[in-house]
């Protein structure tokens, strides 16, 4: 597979996981970031594994500011 095709491939299956998310209320992401936040400060830095497509990133980004 040509490396274009994995990144067209790549994109529509995001496209796809994130539907489905939305459409079965799935909020896993939410969860993980729940049982985290009392963890988490202001000025920590936060790293992202990159094991999904972003949705746990976005809460953790409003927590730590920048610092992710």
């Amino acid at each position: 597979m040509k490396n274009v095709d994995t990144i067209s491939v790549h994109d529509q299956e995001a496209a796809q996981y994130d539907q489905q998310v939305r459409e079965y209320n799935c909020y896993g992401h939410d969860a993980l970031f729940g049982m985290s936040f009392e963890y988490a400060n202001p000025r920590d830095c936060l790293l992202d594994i990159g094991i999904g497509t972003g949705p746990a990133s976005r809460s953790s980004a409003k927590k730590a500011g920048s610092n992710l």
